[in-house]
């Protein structure tokens, strides 16, 4: 058994589990995460001379990822589910609790603070910066020009440090 078969035996469920998850919150169907996974093992397959093996679990998501993009745009322009903004908010809010433990107030204020954001700014600042996608993918995802999508970000932050200092949280 070569090193790509004990991976793909090893990971499997672990990419498919990230499948899922992206195809819920796109509206893709489990057809359709288990095809993103099928495609990137074989993608990872006839490519594995070029794939370093510290990076091959980045890489497969990043496959998985384009492969359920490019299924959505096959079915239907890309837009953001009303619920997904607040579903991602509720997420993100819930790790950023998690990871601060004590700043209870400040947290309480940030969570103020997006939820006053307008919802398009609100679905950028949490593609960006809490989910961690580049300007290129939420441009790729939300069809708005990559220029846009900078700008926005910048009045959101602009937005969000006002907010916080009314708040005195923020200096």
């Amino acid at each position: 058994m070569d090193e790509i078969e004990i991976f793909f035996k090893e990971k499997y469920e672990v990419f498919l589990r990230y499948a899922v998850f992206l195809t819920d919150t796109f509206g893709l169907t489990r057809q359709d995460a288990e095809e993103s996974v099928s495609h990137a093992f074989e993608k990872l397959l006839s490519l594995k001379d070029s794939v370093e093996e510290k990076g091959r679990n980045q890489w497969m998501r990043h496959v998985i990822f384009n492969c359920l993009k490019n299924m959505m745009k096959k079915i239907r322009p890309i837009e953001l589910p009303g619920d997904f903004v607040d579903n991602k908010a509720q997420d993100s809010l819930q790790i950023l609790e998690k990871n601060l433990g004590e700043k209870e107030k400040e947290i309480e204020a940030l969570k103020e603070c997006i939820s006053l954001l307008p919802k398009k700014y609100r679905s950028i600042i949490l593609l960006r910066f809490y989910q961690k996608m580049s300007y290129r993918e939420i441009h790729q995802m939300m069809a708005i020009p990559e220029g846009t999508i900078r700008t926005q970000c910048f009045r959101s932050m602009e937005s969000l440090e006002k907010c916080l200092r009314k708040k005195g949280i923020q200096e």
